[in-house]
Formats: structure tokens, sequence, C-alpha cells
């Protein structure tokens, strides 16, 4: 999901003149890319987790 934030940066970036199709172009970017940071995020603290557990784990088979 977007924010008027980054709409707003996103029109204020663009040219005088510019086709819708351009200015979708770009919030679709923005917003795909944002996806995948807090999917990276996420994927990070299940890897934090994931070694977490594994050291309980091998404590409890000593």
């Amino acid at each position: 999901m977007l924010t008027k934030t980054q709409v707003s940066r996103t029109l204020d970036r663009m040219p005088d003149e510019f086709s819708m199709g351009k200015f979708i172009d770009e919030l679709i970017f923005i917003s795909e890319s944002e996806k995948v940071r807090k999917q990276s995020d996420r994927t990070s603290i299940n890897s934090e987790k994931e070694e977490q557990m594994k050291q309980k784990l091998s404590q409890w088979l000593k």
C-alpha cells in the first residue's frame, strides 16, 4: 500500500508533462519495491528465529 507522501514525492519527480501510464508504472514500481523490502525484513527475522531454535536444539541434545 502506498502512502500519500510516496504518491506526492513521485508526482514531484515527474516532468511537467507525462503520461498517466508512466505515473502509474512509477507507483507500481514503488509499491512492489516496498513489498519486497517488507518480505526481506520478515525473512531476516525468520532467519534469526531459526538460528535461535538451532542453538536451543543443540543445547537440548547435549
